[in-house]
């Protein structure tokens, strides 16, 4: 059982999303999205962006790269990918259920709702299927430690 790494999978990938939407705007636009309307919507569309992206990730490798990052896949329960509706489904459920919508204070209460759920193996996103986990090497621990500084320096960078 690993919530932790699940939960920093998870912000990871909404973390290299973020960063990838705000390039696109500040790089490509020339928009500076900080502080207004614009940055409200990169936060809390991000999520709702996520889903499609990963049910495609998940349907197509079994991982995203926050999953891969800290040694998780997501597979249906006979051991094979999930279609990309069963992961699409899955991934609207962990955002409304799972997440709140990254919705303050309502996001925070689902977030300790999921917390007790995962300790009794009852997540309604998962019950179709399987979470795997692997040791992390050494050299993905290095990985690892180098994202969570690049993304804490990306953000401290605004």
């Amino acid at each position: 059982y690993h919530p932790i790494r699940r939960f920093l999978a998870r912000m990871t990938d909404y973390a290299v999303m973020r960063m990838i939407l705000e390039f696109l705007i500040v790089v490509i636009l020339r928009i500076r999205p900080y502080g207004g309307l614009l940055s409200g919507l990169i936060t809390y569309g991000t999520p709702f962006l996520m889903i499609p992206i990963t049910a495609f990730m998940l349907n197509r490798w079994g991982t995203t790269p926050g999953k891969w990052l800290y040694g998780l896949s997501v597979l249906s329960e006979n051991g094979c990918k999930l279609s990309y509706a069963e992961a699409k489904e899955r991934e609207w459920r962990v955002v409304k259920e799972g997440y709140g919508f990254g919705i303050p204070v309502w996001s925070i209460l689902r977030l300790y709702k999921s917390y007790k759920a995962y300790q009794e193996w009852n997540m309604g996103w998962d019950m179709f299927c399987e979470y795997q986990f692997e040791k992390l090497s050494s050299r993905r621990k290095k990985i690892l430690a180098a994202s969570i500084a690049l993304i804490a320096a990306v953000n401290l960078m605004r």
